[in-house]
């Protein structure tokens, strides 16, 4: 299985060509520039296996689309990404946040909420690379989890789970019990 992976952008499985040649036409109405910005930070997402297209009931569904965005950053730098759910828990995108150095990686969380809000997704899993290959989370991590919970909450999203990815293993605060209510 392959993904077209994109850093910086969100990667959507619901746009196709002729949506985003409709956007380009339709942008001189105020909904046509909206249309015309989403579509500017999505891309398709190409050859995904049937299985991430489906639901996602619990964090370690993810863990398989989480691990292949990760891939390209495993061993070199930390990165701190979203993957964005439609109202059924369906993938409907995923976006790299933020990328740092070889142990730590920067969260703002304007930016985190900004993809989940413009792809119109009802919930979302955070997730993140440890290049040391350990998942085991830190106290920054526990910290940046609560803080994301609290605000997906004012926000009305439902942050699922927050996924974080080591060498040949992960770490799932909600398969561990130790996801905030937020």
């Amino acid at each position: 299985m392959s993904y077209e992976i994109q850093p910086e952008r969100v990667v959507l499985a619901a746009v196709d060509a002729p949506k985003r040649a409709r956007a380009r036409s339709s942008c001189t109405s105020a909904h046509g520039k909206w249309l015309w910005l989403r579509m500017e930070v999505c891309a398709t997402w190409k050859d995904a296996p049937k299985a991430a297209l489906e639901r996602v009931t619990e964090g370690s569904d993810a863990v398989e689309i989480c691990r292949a965005f990760a891939a390209q950053y495993q061993e070199l730098q930390e990165f701190f990404g979203v993957l964005c759910l439609d109202q059924k828990h369906r993938p409907i995108g995923f976006a790299v946040i933020s990328v740092g150095g070889v142990d730590v990686t920067l969260v703002d969380m304007r930016l985190l909420f900004k993809p989940p809000l413009l792809a119109n997704a009802a919930a979302i899993i955070v997730t993140h690379n440890h290049p040391s290959g350990d998942p085991t989370p830190s106290r920054e991590d526990v910290a940046l989890t609560e803080k994301a919970a609290q605000a997906s909450k004012l926000l009305g999203l439902r942050l699922l789970d927050h996924i974080i990815i080591g060498r040949d293993t992960h770490f799932s605060f909600t398969d561990h019990g130790a996801m905030p209510k937020g």
